[in-house]
């Protein structure tokens, strides 16, 4: 016994995405109190794991079967449960959108295949979960959800480390918010290891993911099938009206629930602040008898995002968080297309607004024709918001992102909405270090990188630095960093003007490196550039080639 509690203790063998098999529901057999726990702890697990048979239940492919019986532990396939959750996938909700089960089964499923940098967290209850179970006017039944949150980052690097934090769905009937936000879940642990921009995100920031911050409404919404109802609030009946005082079913405009997105706990209920006093309408923020913060579904996440942020603005509406505020935050909205500016609660901005203004208008540009805009400008009050709380209590630099209309077909997800969206959240993450600073400065696009370098042959390694999305200042510089970034004490290696001189919004810079230099193994390359303001953007990266003793003529040329 002993000897399987310490191969318990050490970490099961991590592998890479590329090798990662069918997962499977697995069966995984415990002797002893201490040995569950243990099991327990190093499993990616669904909830209720623990059956009577003296097993858990656990999720996982053949590696990690076979890495469990080698630990000399009894785990075996659980065919009925398997096919049972295989033949749910095939059944997905409305042309193709996952249901709550698949879309934690599938988080489950994810960290499981890359433990080493990706942690299922319960990030608190749901309404009904709470309260043992919600009865429907249908007499249906909810039972409830765990608010679930993938964190993604490297543990093997040390921290402290900038929080990227992305929460979809307060609203259930916005269906495609989740699903961008599990394609991000997935390009960021897919593409780990093979994408060097991937890769160097999640070893050096905290990215944290919430695909679904109203699960008890997403269930009520799929219940609709081939016509889902508008449910857009939680299903907290004891903080608005009873179902029989409302519409059943729910219409887009008559509904019982709080509005998550008006129930956090800043400037909550302000006069004129786009919330709705009767408890039937879809923008209701909670009584006043139960004030803000009131939901479950908001307490547990607006928990968990306290311990990862400091508040770094002063206790007044007008002090300004400092310029190196590190960290972004982003709540994921449908319904039109805009990226929203803290202050949502009043027409008057910010005392960051100039800042957060740089931050999201930079990330806009990635998709012509979406504006940015302070929320009261340009959209409408809106107190209590998600985006407002965290700007207002931690300074990050945060905002809301409407992305499209409800409901979109399913087919549009891949086709548009993903592409378009896709640069945008990446350039998000990649300033977390120092938004205010960082989106102020250039991006840095690296040319085309050989697969192979040929011994005694130098890299020849290009990048274009552009600002010219940025306010079309002239490139000052740009610099080169091997293996180690900046902040990590890396050393620069000046890159040169193709033309001579910096003189140009965009320039092309070239530099010839001698990757056969390095020591044995997979290098990267960080690159970043400086205009004449002084305003240094952030890294984008590339891998070096490999260094090979093939003859040169048998290798390809690079690109450009």
């Amino acid at each position: 016994m002993l000897v399987l509690l310490v191969a318990l203790c050490a970490p099961l063998a991590p592998r890479p995405a590329q090798a990662a098999g069918r997962i499977q529901v697995l069966r995984v057999y415990f002797r002893s109190p201490a040995e569950r726990d243990q099991l327990l702890a190093r499993l990616a697990t669904p909830d209720h794991a623990v059956q009577p048979g003296g097993y858990l239940l656990a999720y996982g492919d053949a590696a990690r079967l076979a890495e469990l019986r080698a630990a000399g532990i009894r785990a075996e396939i659980d065919l009925p449960r398997t096919r049972a959750e295989q033949a749910g996938a095939a059944a997905a909700f409305y042309q193709g959108y996952r249901t709550v089960d698949q879309i934690g089964a599938g988080m489950a499923a994810a960290a499981a295949v890359h433990p080493q940098i990706a942690e299922l967290i319960d990030a608190g209850d749901s309404w009904c979960k709470q309260q043992g179970g919600c009865t429907l006017p249908s007499g249906q039944q909810v039972a409830g959800d765990d608010l679930l949150a993938l964190h993604i980052t490297n543990r093997s690097v040390p921290g402290p480390k900038p929080v990227s934090f992305w929460i979809a769905a307060h609203h259930a009937r916005e269906l495609h918010t989740t699903e961008i936000a599990l394609r991000y879940i997935d390009w960021l642990l897919d593409q780990y290891g093979r994408d060097a921009d991937a890769t160097w995100m999640v070893d050096y920031l905290d990215i944290w993911v919430i695909p679904l911050g109203n699960p008890d409404a997403r269930r009520l919404v799929e219940l609709g099938g081939a016509a889902p109802y508008w449910q857009r609030k939680n299903l907290n009946v004891a903080n608005s009206l009873p179902w029989n005082a409302c519409f059943w079913p729910p219409t887009p405009f008559n509904q019982a629930g709080v509005d998550l997105n008006r129930n956090h706990d800043f400037h909550w209920r302000s006069l004129l602040g786009g919330w709705d006093s009767w408890a039937c309408g879809q923008t209701f923020p909670g009584s006043v008898e139960r004030g803000p913060a009131s939901e479950p579904e908001i307490q547990g996440y607006t928990a968990l995002v306290g311990t990862l942020l400091a508040d770094l603005r002063g206790p007044g509406d007008d002090d300004p968080a400092p310029l190196t505020t590190p960290g972004t935050f982003v709540s994921l909205h449908s319904g039109t297309s805009w990226m929203l500016i803290p202050y949502d609660w009043t027409g008057s901005p910010s005392p960051n607004l100039a800042d957060l203004t740089a931050v999201w208008g930079r990330v806009a540009r990635w998709a012509p024709g979406w504006p940015a805009c302070q929320t009261g400008q340009c959209y409408g009050l809106v107190a209590g918001s998600a985006s407002d709380w965290a700007y207002g209590r931690f300074g990050v630099a945060a905002s809301i992102w409407e992305i499209g209309e409800f409901m979109p077909e399913y087919a549009q997800i891949d086709s548009y909405y993903w592409p378009f969206l896709r640069p945008m959240m990446q350039y998000t993450t990649r300033i977390a270090r120092a938004p205010y600073i960082e989106a102020r400065g250039p991006e840095a696009r690296l040319g085309t990188l050989p697969a192979v370098v040929p011994a005694g042959w130098p890299l020849p390694l290009s990048a274009t630095i552009d600002d010219t999305l940025n306010g079309d200042q002239p490139i000052a510089g740009a610099e080169l960093f091997v293996d180690t970034p900046p902040w990590a004490g890396g050393t620069p290696i000046a890159l040169a003007p193709a033309d001579g001189s910096f003189d140009a919004p965009a320039e092309l810079v070239r530099a010839m490196f001698d990757v056969c230099a390095l020591p044995v193994g997979r290098h990267t390359l960080f690159v970043r550039g400086v205009d004449a303001g002084g305003n240094r953007g952030p890294v984008f990266a590339g891998f070096a080639g490999r260094c090979t003793s093939v003859p040169p003529l048998f290798l390809p040329i690079a690109g450009p």
